[in-house]
Formats: C-alpha cells, structure tokens, sequence
C-alpha cells in the first residue's frame, strides 16, 4: 500500500493549448505515515489506446521534491512542463492519441504512487520528420509477390525432387514464364490499353479543407469504351496488434470520396481527352500521422475501368498536415465526422462544412462559394422547396466552375422552360454525387460537343440561373 497519496492541480489551462506550450499548475502530496521519497517527479506524455500495440513517449522529467515527510503532512509543489510537441491529440476509431501529465513518488521499499490527469493538445510547431516520408507506391504489387512465390514454389520442388536435371532444366524457364504472364496481365496490357496518359495532382502536402487539383489526359490508340474513369481519396486507420505470427492488422476507412471522371465513356482513338480534378479535403483534425504500430494515411487512386482486363490505376500518397493558423486548426471538426463529407458506398452525403469562417447553415459566405459546395447545400435541404429557392437566388449569376454528367440534349427548349434562350439548346445533367438533377442552357455552338460527351462529365464555366421547382432541377446557363 502507497506510504503517500498524489494528485495534480493544473491551473486554468488554454482550451488552445498547442504542442510545446507550457502547462502549470501543482502537485500535492498527502502523507498516510512518515515516508521517506527518494524523488518527486511529473513530465508530460502521451500514449496510444485502441486495437494498436500501445506507443508513448514521455517528456523531461522535473524533479519537485527529495526527502522525508512526516505522517498526516500535506505539501504542494508549483510545477511547469512543456507539452508534447507531437502528434497532437487524436480521437479515432482503431486508436486514440492521449496527451496527459503524470506525477510519481519513487519511494524505497513501498509501491511508487503515479497519477496522470488528461490535457488535450492542438498541433504546435512541426517539422518535417514529423510526418510518413513520401513513398513511390508500386502499381502493381501483385507483380512482385507472385515473383517470389513463384521462386518458392520452384526451390520447395528442388528441395522434394533432389537435384534432378529436369528440374534443373525448367526451373529458370517457369520462373521467366511466371513473370512475364504477371508483367503481360498487371501492367503491358493496361498500358496499352489505355494508351498516352499525364496525370497531374497537386499538392501532395495540403491542410484539411485545402483544395485537391489535378487533371489527366488519355489518348488511347485506337477507339475504347473503359467502364469508368475515377479518381478514389481515402483515410484509413491501420492497427497492428501482437507482434510475429500473433500479430493483427485492424484497417478502418475513416473516408472515402469517389470523384467519377467518366462513366462508360466513349473515347476516340489518337485523340487526347482531358479531365481537370477539383475536390476538397474534409474539413477535420485527420492528419496524416505514423507511430509504431498506428497509423493513419491518405492515398489517393486514379483507376481507368477495363472491360476484361486488369484495370489501369496510379496510387499516390498525400500527407495531411495542420494549418499553420492556430485558429483554423482549433474550428476543425473531428476524425469522427470525416465519413460525412465522403461519398463511402454510395451515400448521399451533403458536402456543406468547407467555409471554417461562414455560420452554420450559410452556403460559405461570399462571392468565393464553389459549385461542388452549391449543390451539397441545395442536395441537403433538397426537400424544402422555399429555403431552395431562398438559396439559388442568393446565387444566381455568380460566376462558377461546373461539373455535370451529361444526360441527353434537346433541340429546344419548352414553353415550360422560359430560362431558355432561342439561340440556346437544353441538356440535361446530373451532379456525380449527390445525384442533383440539371437543366443546361447550351450555346448552339457546343451542342456537338455535349452529344459527344453523352454519359462523362463535363466541365466548363457558367452561372445558376434558377431552380426549376416541379422537375427538382438546377438551371444553369453554360458561358460560350
């Protein structure tokens, strides 16, 4: 039994209390008999809790007290410690990141008492070994371990048939057959396939709620039809428990957004067609974090369905890292709420949230709104007609960048639809995801481009004209 009891009095800590900055307060010590304590120490710390083999790391311990005390007295001591620089605070769904401050008594012959109280610490100051390294991710990893269990398979039947010439003989040619049908099948085929191919994606290190651009352009060699063409961002958590041939791997997708670029399209060959890729992070303290046995990454996947092939894919890594502005990263929302802003299996999720400044319920403030946040707060109140229209009309005729995927085109227009001009066609689109219905008012002069571009995306300037309340569309009149 504990000679002494232990317990800390922090004072009034900062609610934006940062890594690295100081935390004060005191640590009082009661007395149950006369005891003598070889020290008195508190740090700072933090630890993992979750699926994952528990990781800490303790701070420089300050040592407040050596000596005897006698029974039934009390003392306090003033202490000052830094906060863990990093990783911040993290609440998940494998593992945790707990910050906390702990004292302990080191009492010769008697059980050390220890007592921690939890704080919670926002990113401070990071550096660039913080972070995972960026890694070349293989295309075709399949490649590689079919090749060594393809060496295995030929050493285990050298070892059971002894050193015959035959199998001396074929051993090398099987090996060589192995991965050429491997390289054929995951990467030659695919690429021919698909022909030319620049893909772009930028940053690679951005902040949470920071925008995700890029484009890729193909030009296959002759005409095909891919099922799709998608670009995939995801979060996952991955825990390892145990340790050898105990050990556990726990994956858990905290977001996934598919941003569909085509769908069946129908692309000509010796033609190159372009894509541009405009999302947004999720905008949540989901940083891109790598202890021992947690982990939490972002990647990115550019896949090109092939009808009867193995698809044609590009992986990419991102690193996620805290906003240098200490008051963006205390309004993130938390890991928690990523799955929201995603579009995991096909949900309908509103993509309102992206404006950290603008009040709950605004569609992100000035004239600096995006299409992509437009129709997530027009989706998300899709079922109140009179707040909808309240909303286009606080948009209309602002300039934007809009994403459809086209329907059908019509010659003209209707006595139905009078937004539309004589000199303009009607198509017909629907937003990706959520799935809000579209009424383009096209210039005659690209009608054949949007026959052409029957069931992809298109995209191209514009500005939301109206909202057509019987039918449940956005009108949005296309600039030439």
């Amino acid at each position: 039994m504990a000679k002494c009891g232990l317990s800390i009095e922090l004072q009034q800590v900062d609610p934006a209390l940062q890594g690295g900055d100081k935390v004060r307060g005191h640590v009082r010590v009661d007395a149950d008999a006369d005891v003598r304590c070889r020290s008195i120490t508190v740090y700072a710390g933090w630890r993992t809790r979750g699926k994952g083999n528990v990781a800490q790391e303790l701070g420089p311990k300050v040592e407040l007290f050596s000596g005897d005390l006698a029974a039934g007295q009390s003392m306090r001591f003033p202490f000052e410690v830094d906060a863990m620089r990093w990783p911040p605070s993290y609440n998940g769904y494998q593992f945790s990141v707990e910050h906390f401050i702990e004292t302990t008594a080191d009492i010769p012959w008697a059980f050390d008492p220890k007592v921690s109280t939890p704080i919670h610490v926002l990113p401070g100051e990071t550096r660039e070994t913080d972070f995972p390294q960026p890694i070349v991710l293989g295309k075709f990893p399949q490649v590689a371990v079919a090749s060594v269990f393809s060496v295995m398979g030929m050493v285990t039947m050298f070892m059971m048939l002894g050193p015959n010439p035959i199998v001396l003989a074929i051993a090398p040619v099987g090996i060589m057959l192995v991965i050429f049908g491997l390289l054929l099948t995951f990467k030659w085929l695919p690429k021919m396939y698909v022909g030319q191919v620049t893909y772009e994606l930028k940053p690679q290190r951005l902040c949470p709620g920071e925008s995700l651009s890029g484009s890729f352009s193909i030009r296959p060699n002759r005409t095909i039809k891919p099922e799709y063409i998608r670009l995939r961002i995801t979060a996952t958590e991955t825990c390892i428990s145990g340790s050898g041939s105990n050990a556990k791997t726990h994956r858990h997708e905290l977001f996934q957004r598919d941003i569909m670029l085509a769908d069946h399209p129908e692309l000509a060959g010796d033609k190159t067609i372009r894509y541009e890729i405009n999302t947004r992070l999720p905008p949540v303290a989901a940083y891109s974090i790598k202890l021992t046995s947690n982990e939490l990454q972002w990647l990115t996947e550019l896949r090109v369905g092939i009808p009867g092939l193995v698809d044609w894919k590009d992986r990419r890594a991102l690193t996620v890292v805290p906003p240098s502005d200490l008051g963006a990263a205390a309004k993130l929302g938390s890991a928690l709420d990523a799955a929201k802003y995603g579009d995991a299996a096909g949900a309908d999720v509103p993509m309102d949230g992206y404006d950290l400044d603008a009040s709950p319920g605004a569609p992100g403030g000035d004239a600096a709104i995006t299409f992509d946040e437009t129709v997530g707060h027009i989706w998300s109140i899709h079922d109140q007609p009179d707040q909808v229209e309240v909303l286009v009309d606080a948009v209309a005729g602002l300039p934007m960048n809009i994403s459809a995927r086209i329907e059908r085109r019509f010659l003209g227009g209707g006595s139905d639809d009078p937004e539309i001009n004589p000199d303009e066609h009607l198509v017909w689109a629907q937003y990706a995801s959520p799935p809000l219905l579209m009424s383009l008012y096209v210039p005659q002069s690209m009608g054949d481009d949007f026959d052409r571009a029957h069931s992809a995306i298109w995209r191209g300037q514009g500005e939301i004209v109206g909202w057509n309340r019987r039918d449940g569309r956005l009108q949005i009149r296309v600039y030439a």
